[in-house]
């Protein structure tokens, strides 16, 4: 019994871990039997291990007990009734076909008893088809101890196996259309050839448990395990016979980019019909490692994509992983294809900002200064578990993938296999970079505080701030370096100029060449990045050739950089020397300004020059407070920081391999400068291959610059550069190279091959020229309104700027306005511009080329004018006004005097004046003018000025009345009287003592007379003339003249003569009338 029990359950355990595997492995098996082989292809499978009703799976059918999942497995319970008793559940339905090579195996687990007091009942599993007519049942039969089995045909129990204890035993019914095999423990029926099912079926698998005793009370509880349904078929061993060869892949054997092969090999023996249709494909998928080594789900996006090259003896292709391809074998026949395969995926975090302050902040807060200097020195010596174990202290990164690759198609068991890929070695030189940058644009900052607490310390904090941000700039640089490939890898990467109107502030000297130096960096830097991104893609490409020169151009960066951080070095030393120690005090200060104020106006606006956003510079700001004092206190230590960060770029150069079989010399040259304008004869390039001791039996051949043009000399083997390393001279004319240059910093390249005794080896080796030119020219232009060329224009007057260069192009145009006392912050030309508020303004502006050029700063002076000018009218005489109006004559001038305004105004131009209610207008040059109003009556005069830059005034409106006639004054007789009165009428005017003499005045004209002003007379007799009088000494009186004759006159009774006449109020008079007059006493 323990001996049946031991083997049964190992039994068991071999069947568990075939039914896993068929899972896990998710495509059909295939094994042998006899001289033919059956395929399986797993269609159910349910191990109960979640001990929870799968209610997907099963449905409960018989229902007279208890269905419950536990202990890893289904249990089933019954209590005795003294009836027929089922408790059991029914499978998903499954459509089968069947014939005599096509079936079902259902393989399953009884446990025939779990703590049972009850001795009768059967444990049972049937297999049915939806219409419930066909079926075969295999069970265990407790009461008897017996395997028994059933089928629909003839309905009737037979036997397996007697005596056979309860226990755990493993069963498979094997069913085929004509025949079927029931296997229970180790009780095997043999085939019974019996057909069961009709051809196409749709069938169930039904397990459950039957008890008919009657004792009440009794409990009968089985169980089922491992229940697996599988479509077979049995297939006659294959003529093709198919191999997968996968590559090692041991630890950092087979890197990021650089290719794989996968190799199918298909033979083939006598096929029918002579040929056969084979199908087959490649599909993978991949598990993620950390630093550390575990498998891990990355929180970022891994963007992961493996390229794939799928070619034979006769052709190429790029392959789209699980794609199914066709092919046709004839007998006896080999072919192979190579999967080429490269991987690429995002192996760390994007960058930003946030994560490279939270890095610096560990190195300074927690202890991990020596771990950067740790990790470049594992690198030195290709420790890669080293380095990830410091780099694990810093940063998440899935440096390790294993690729998972199966096969598709025809044969495709027995393909299954997997390759560990890991990141690029230099990827990692970068990201030490990347760290480097960050420390050193801290410390720069902290230093750069510093300056700013002593007299002398701005230009030199300006000079560190710039560093700063410019450090900060290379820190993402290096870090994006480290992640994606570039596929555009037909055109060399070159330097593109930065520049910072910033620059223009900071004081000539060392400051100032140590902020240019930091820029020209960065530049370098972007070119470096991009070289070594266009080099991995050209690997993942398999253009070796390209990816070669993409590598040398890396190479002679990362060359420029190193002396360029040299210099930057010796420059900081130099400014750090002259500033005091930092003190505790000084940091505290530091740390409450910053609280206060944020970072220094400089700072931020070079930081802004630079890509920062202000969250960004908030985020540098509060990490400035926050951060560890050991920063600051060890900000002046800025020269190790500077050492260790040229030592990790030339480790991270000597991790880029390049491609093999092609050499990559040093290539020096002279000049390494040319005057576009006065350019030498030739380019003398020195080639060197550092890898050969002895180049005496070398020569060269085959010799391109940038693969067009040939040398004009090549030499042999020597010292002809006098640095004691032996090169050879190749020489260019200077005018072939001129035609692959533009202006400023380009990479070239030289290619051809290294010979010696008829072997030859290709070389590409790169250089850097720069080709010099003049800087741009940038003229401003003024649009409308303007006066005097635009030294005075309006607020609507638009200004821009227009630059030129000799060769290259302008990449930008800065400029800055002065106004009311201070300057704007230098501003990116973008597009015209005015300047609104009235007054002067100074603006500066010039222009940067693409070659780095910078023109020198021009300075403008403009006064805006947008207010009009005001003009006054002065009347001058004769002129009248009252309450009634205004009057003139045509002898009277009008004055019109403008003035200009504000005090920076650009003067009147014109002064126009309308006396016809401007029907008709008149213009006078300059800001005087004066006219006169020939024709009487009112006049609607108009006026205004306009200044020279069409600035006008509102029209002004004035009523003038002109009056050119005198009055007119009429004598006026009542009483008796006779005659007339005219002096040449010898009848002169009788008048009696009762008569009464006035004088009426009326004026002229009727359209706008002034009116009378006074009406005055005399008297002339015989030696007496009186003075003249006006009528007003006579308004007491009633205006009777009478009462002004003198007495003497009209005692005497005449004659006498009357002289009168009036004039209005402009003065106009008119001529003297007179009239004779006589008394007597009566008429």
């Amino acid at each position: 019994m323990g001996a049946m029990r031991s083997r049964v359950s190992w039994q068991k355990l071999l069947s568990i871990c075939m039914v896993v595997l068929f899972v896990l492995i998710n495509v059909p098996f295939t094994m042998a039997t006899g001289t033919n082989k059956i395929r399986y292809t797993t269609i159910f499978y349910d191990d109960f291990n979640d001990n929870t009703k799968n209610t997907t799976l099963w449905t409960e059918v018989f229902t007279d007990g208890t269905w419950e999942e536990r202990n890893q497995r289904v249990e089933f319970e019954l209590i005795e009734r003294s009836r027929y008793l089922r408790e059991g559940i029914e499978s998903i339905p499954f459509n089968v076909t069947f014939s005599s090579d096509k079936g079902l195996q259902v393989n399953w687990t009884i446990i025939t008893s779990i703590g049972s007091n009850s001795r009768v009942g059967t444990v049972r599993l049937r297999v049915i088809d939806s219409s419930g007519d066909s079926w075969i049942d295999a069970y265990y039969w407790r009461w008897r101890d017996s395997f028994r089995y059933r089928d629909s045909v003839d309905n009737k129990d037979l036997i397996i196996e007697d005596d056979v204890p309860d226990g755990i035993w493993n069963n498979t019914l094997i069913i085929y259309g004509d025949r079927y095999r029931l296997i229970m423990g180790e009780a095997d029926t043999g085939w019974i050839n019996k057909t069961i099912f009709p051809e196409h079926a749709q069938v169930k698998v039904q397990i459950f448990i039957t008890n008919a005793g009657s004792t009440p009370g009794l409990v009968q509880r089985s169980a089922f395990d491992d229940i697996v349904v599988s479509l077979i078929e049995e297939k006659v061993p294959s003529p093709i016979e198919v191999k997968w060869t996968y590559p090692s892949s041991d630890f950092f054997e087979r890197k990021m980019y650089h290719p794989y092969e996968i190799r199918l090999n298909v033979s083939s023996t006598s096929l029918p019909n002579g040929k056969k249709n084979f199908t087959f494909g490649l599909d993978y998928n991949f598990t993620a490692y950390n630093l550390l080594g575990k498998e891990i789900q990355p929180e970022w996006e891994l963007n992961e994509k493996s390229f794939c090259i799928l070619s034979n003896s006769s052709y190429s292709q790029i392959y789209d992983f699980g794609t199914i391809l066709n092919t046709t074998l004839i007998s006896n026949e080999t072919k192979e294809w190579n999967f080429t395969i490269s991987n690429r995926w995002n192996w760390i975090e994007p960058w930003s900002l946030t994560r490279i302050l939270g890095i610096v902040e560990s190195i300074f807060s927690a202890g991990l200064k020596t771990y950067l200097k740790e990790m470049e020195n594992a690198l030195a010596v290709l420790d890669y578990e080293g380095y990830a174990e410091k780099a694990s202290s810093f940063i998440n990164g899935i440096w390790h993938m294993r690729y998972h690759y199966k096969g598709l198609g025809d044969f495709s068991p027995g393909s299954k296999g997997y390759v560990d890929v890991w990141v690029e070695p230099a990827k990692l030189g970068l990201l030490v970079e990347s760290f480097l940058s960050a420390e050193l644009a801290s410390m720069a900052t902290a230093a750069g505080f510093k300056a700013l607490l002593v007299p002398f310390g701005w230009g030199i904090a300006a000079g560190l701030f710039a560093v700063e941000a410019t450090s900060w700039v290379l820190s993402e640089i290096s870090y994006a370096a480290s992640v994606d490939p570039d596929y555009n890898i037909y055109s060399l990467a070159t330097p593109r100029s930065f520049h910072v109107p910033l620059l223009e502030e900071i004081p000539e000297g060392t400051e100032k060449e140590l902020a240019k130096n930091a820029l020209k960096l960065v530049s370098i830097a972007e070119a470096r990045k991009s070289a070594y991104a266009k080099f991995l893609g050209a690997e993942e490409l398999r253009e070796y050739k390209l990816a070669a020169i993409h590598h040398a151009c890396f190479k002679s960066y990362t060359e420029m950089i190193k002396e360029l951080l040299e210099t930057i070095k010796s420059q900081l030393d130099t400014l750090i020397s002259s500033l005091p120690p930092l003190t505790k005090d000084d940091i505290d200060a530091i740390k409450e300004n910053l609280s206060l104020n944020g970072l220094p106006q400089f700072e931020r606006e070079y930081l802004r020059w630079m890509g920062f956003t202000d969250g960004e510079i908030e985020n540098l700001t509060s990490f400035y407070i926050r951060v560890n004092d050991s920063l600051y206190l060890d900000c002046f230590n800025l020269s190790q920081v500077m050492a260790d960060l040229i030592n990790a770029t030339s480790i991270t150069c000597s991790l880029t391999k390049a491609p093999a079989g092609i050499y990559i010399p040093i290539v020096n040259v002279a000049p390494q400068s040319i005057d576009y304008y006065s350019p030498p004869s030739n380019l003398y390039c020195y080639v060197e291959f550092p890898e050969i001791s002895d180049l005496s039996t070398y020569k060269l051949e085959e010799i391109h610059l940038n693969g067009k043009i040939e040398p004009s000399f090549v030499s042999h083997a020597g010292d002809h550069d006098g640095n004691d390393i032996s090169d050879f001279l190749v020489t260019f004319n200077m005018r072939d190279v001129l035609s692959l240059l533009v202006e400023g910093d380009q990479a070239l390249y030289l290619d051809g091959n290294l010979s010696r005794d008829g072997n030859s080896r290709s070389f590409v080796g790169s250089f850097v020229l720069s080709l010099i030119g003049l800087p741009p020219v940038t003229e401003e232009k003024i649009g409308f309104p303007k006066y005097e060329g635009g030294r005075w224009i309006t607020s609507s007057t638009k200004i821009s700027f227009h630059a030129s260069d000799d060769l290259s192009n302008v990449t930008a145009t800065y400029y800055r306005i002065w106004y009311n006392g201070s300057w704007t912050r230098w501003m990116l030309y973008n597009g015209s511009f005015n300047l609104l508020g009235e007054g002067m303004y100074r603006i500066e502006f010039f222009s940067v080329d693409s070659a780095g050029n910078v023109e020198n700063v021009h300075n403008v002076t403009h006064f805006v004018d947008n207010t009009p000018p005001h003009t006054s009218a002065d009347i001058g005489k004769p002129f009248y006004k009252d309450e009634r109006g205004e009057w003139i004559t045509s002898n009277t001038s009008i004055y019109l005097n403008s003035t200009d305004y504000p005090e920076c105004a650009c003067g009147v131009k014109e002064i126009y004046y309308s006396y016809d209610d401007g029907t008709t207008w008149f213009v006078v040059n300059g800001s005087v003018a004066s006219f006169y109003i020939p024709e009487e009556c009112a006049h609607v005069v108009k006026w205004y000025a306009v200044d020279n830059l069409g600035n006008a005034e509102e029209i002004h409106e004035r009523i003038l009345n002109v009056d050119n006639t005198p009055p007119e004054t009429t004598l006026v007789i009542e009483g008796h009287y006779s005659g007339s009165g005219t002096p040449d009428d010898p009848y002169r005017i009788a008048i009696t003592p009762e008569t009464r003499i006035y004088l009426n005045a009326t004026d002229k004209p009727e359209c706008g007379a002034v009116g009378v002003r006074n009406t005055y007379f005399r008297i002339r007799a015989d030696g007496l003339i009186t003075k003249w009088m006006s009528l007003k000494e006579l308004e007491e009186r009633g205006n009777d003249i009478k009462f002004a004759i003198p007495k003497s006159i009209i005692d005497k009774g005449g004659p006498f003569y009357l002289d009168y006449y009036s004039d209005d109020l402009l003065g106009n008079r008119e001529g003297i009338k007179t009239a004779a007059f006589y008394f007597q006493k009566t008429l």
